[in-house]
């Protein structure tokens, strides 16, 4: 197989599997599994947690340019470890009280 076709192979597959990785992430099923697994803290923001991550992953196609310096699947690899570096080194936050709203629709000053 020629490596242009190999190459675009690869790159299709990683589409793939990043389409569908952003959909159980916007399910929150993923993280919500690895907390239920003790994976990571039960504390987290899931939804949070889902932005970050796809944040991260539509900024790809910002940068990344095809025949760049590292192949997609090194740059894949380096996006899961610091992903499931996040997740699993992040402890959870309390969420704050609701801010009230004043009669004017502004947040009420602390």
């Amino acid at each position: 197989m020629p490596p242009a076709i190999s190459r675009f192979n690869a790159f299709a597959r990683l589409r793939r599997e990043l389409e569908e990785a952003r959909t159980e992430l916007q399910d929150r099923k993923l993280i919500d599994e690895a907390k239920a697994e003790g994976t990571v803290d039960s504390g987290l923001d899931t939804r949070y947690a889902c932005f970050f991550i796809l944040a991260a992953i539509n900024g790809l196609s910002v940068w990344y340019q095809r025949g760049g310096s590292d192949s997609a699947e090194y740059i894949a690899e380096v996006f899961a470890d610091m992903t499931m570096g996040m997740l699993e080194g992040t402890e959870g936050r309390r969420r704050p009280p609701k801010r009230r709203k004043s009669q004017n629709g502004r947040p009420k000053a602390s």
